[in-house]
This record gives structure tokens, sequence and C-alpha cells, in this order.
């Protein structure tokens, strides 16, 4: 238990602590490994496909953008979720009498 918490709980009279668990931590995961496909493997099929298959006009444009947009949210996603990693996850502190929410860092 962290110093913010345990003096957050005793101001509030919650009494002994129990135990602390990780909230929401799946998202977190999923965060990471969308953020992974969408910037290492998604958007380079569709800038290939752009730049280097004999296509329409339109049909090349189209691919660029969509590996471009693939791009963005990856790095996007992917930044996100290592900050995540690097500040810690939220947790929540249960004690005798009640639960203390303790976000994450940063």
């Amino acid at each position: 238990m962290t110093e913010r918490a345990r003096k957050a709980a005793a101001g509030a009279g919650f009494g002994a602590w129990e135990r602390s668990l990780r909230v929401n931590e799946h998202l977190d995961k999923d965060g990471l490994l969308n953020g992974a496909m969408l910037l290492f493997l998604a958007p380079w099929v569709f800038l290939a496909m752009g730049f280097f298959m004999p296509q329409p006009m339109w049909s090349k444009i189209l691919c660029i953008a969509v590996g471009l947009t693939f791009l963005c949210f990856g790095i996007v996603l992917f930044w996100n979720a290592c900050l995540t990693w690097r500040s810690g996850h939220a947790l929540i502190h249960l004690s005798m009498a009640a639960p203390c929410w303790n976000a994450r860092r940063g």
C-alpha cells in the first residue's frame, strides 16, 4: 500500500488494510497488444500495396491512407501502453470498512 493511499484511508477511518488488487489489468494488456499489432504489422502491408503494386491511382491513395492511419493509431496506442507500464497500474486497496482507490502515477 502506498503512503498516499495509507494517509487517505487513515483520514477517512477505513480501518486496517487487508490486500491490494490491480484494476483493469486486462485493458492495459489489450492496449499493448493492439498497439504492437497496429504499429509493427498492420500498416506495412497496406503501405507496400500502395507503393509497389500496379493499381489505379485511387486505390494507391486509399491503401496509403489506410496504412498511415494504422501507423498513427499504433503509435498512439503503443505509446500509451508504454507509459502505463512505466508509471504503474491502478490499484484498489481493500480495508476493513471500505475500499480505497489509488490511481496510477503520472
